[in-house]
């Protein structure tokens, strides 16, 4: 039983230790924008948006990782996201798109490997968040 208990323990303290390794990052929504509207993770950090309450956050189809999950919130709540696949992954508010609201979560270190696929895309909110998405790269010297 005494191994058992330690056994027990042991796992826990793992547990614990994997799901501390993950990062939480907030996003709020405030009249039209995010803030902040481009942030950094790691693979299997989670993304939470807050402050939603006439907002939406959805990702821009062609405008996310090949094989990545789309993701589309209810309007006026709360969402969060676990973000897995490397990338830049960009996203907008549905109600405030002609005001450009949106954003781009970049998943991973260094150049995200879709850069050039989102250069290509022809959503026009899209296209805006690609040159911001640019130009917070090259302040940041990633290359």
């Amino acid at each position: 039983m005494k191994k058992f208990l330690v056994g027990l323990m042991s796992l826990g303290a793992l547990l614990s230790v994997s799901a501390a390794g993950a990062a939480e990052v907030v996003v709020n929504a405030t009249v039209r924008s995010f803030d902040p509207d481009i942030v950094q993770i790691q693979p299997g950090d989670k993304v939470v948006w807050r402050n939603m309450n006439s907002h939406s956050t959805t990702s821009i189809a062609g405008m996310i990782p090949d094989g990545a999950t789309a993701w589309n919130s209810k309007l006026g709540e709360d969402f969060a996201i676990t973000l897995d696949k490397p990338g830049a992954y960009v996203y907008t508010c549905t109600p405030h798109a002609s005001f450009g609201m949106g954003g781009v979560i970049i998943v991973g270190s260094g150049k995200p490997a879709n850069l050039d696929a989102l250069k290509a895309a022809t959503d026009n909110n899209g296209k805006r968040w690609v040159k911001k998405l640019e130009r917070y790269l090259d302040e940041k010297g990633i290359k």
